[in-house]
């Protein structure tokens, strides 16, 4: 992939050597990184995006979903370091009608289109409780990044549904604006993440591993 035009979203040969899926030591190029943190919704984007990757990196890194698109960055992260894998993202089919960061439908996603890697990225409009279906299809992804609605009930019900959506033998859920409740700092936002992620594990097989900001992976036992 060639270097990047004046106000384009880009990744030259020496980022891609950097962020390469299977590096241990997963370094993620300061370049990349500013140019993304225009679009970010994360808490600390830098150490997130790491761990994000690495964590991806560690699957078999066919296919990502990612519920709760926003600006995109996420997903425009992933889809250039892993540039053979599956990246899908949702967001609902009004972006506006939410209290978790309501954004413009044109805007969503407004990394994929600066980037110009729009056409790599499965940008689907729809309500996450509906990912029933994509387990009736048979879809499989090795994560799941779990950044939309952050109420109890709805973070728990998109944790069911996007554990159906793993590969039998691996596999990982990563959920957003996550804080233990022995944790000194917790931003009011990461409570309902939290109690979801704890009702979770009190009826699923996973254990759960602290990663930067507020992220928490969540594996098969």
């Amino acid at each position: 992939m060639g270097t990047s035009n004046a106000g384009s979203l880009s990744i030259n040969s020496d980022d891609a050597r950097r962020i390469a899926p299977g590096n241990p030591a997963m370094v993620i190029s300061q370049n990349l990184l500013a140019r993304l943190l225009a679009y970010h919704c994360l808490f600390e984007p830098e150490a997130e995006f790491r761990d994000l990757s690495a964590t991806f990196a560690t699957t078999e890194a066919r296919a990502f979903l990612e519920i709760g698109t926003h600006k995109g960055a996420t997903s425009a992260f992933i889809a250039l370091a892993f540039p053979e894998a599956r990246v899908v993202t949702l967001e609902l089919p009004d972006s506006m009608n939410t209290r978790w960061n309501p954004l413009p439908r044109s805007l969503v996603g407004e990394a994929h289109r600066v980037a110009g890697i729009a056409h790599r990225i499965e940008q689907r409009f729809m309500d996450s409780c509906e990912l029933w279906r994509y387990t009736g299809r048979g879809e499989i992804y090795d994560l799941v990044f779990i950044d939309g609605d952050h109420s109890p009930d709805a973070v728990f019900r998109d944790l069911i549904l996007a554990a159906d959506l793993l590969p039998r033998d691996g596999g990982v859920l990563v959920a957003h604006d996550y804080t233990d409740p022995i944790e000194p700092r917790r931003p009011p936002w990461t409570l309902g993440v939290q109690e979801a992620v704890d009702r979770f594990l009190a009826v699923r097989p996973f254990h759960k591993h602290r990663l930067s900001g507020l992220l928490v992976a969540l594996e098969r036992e």
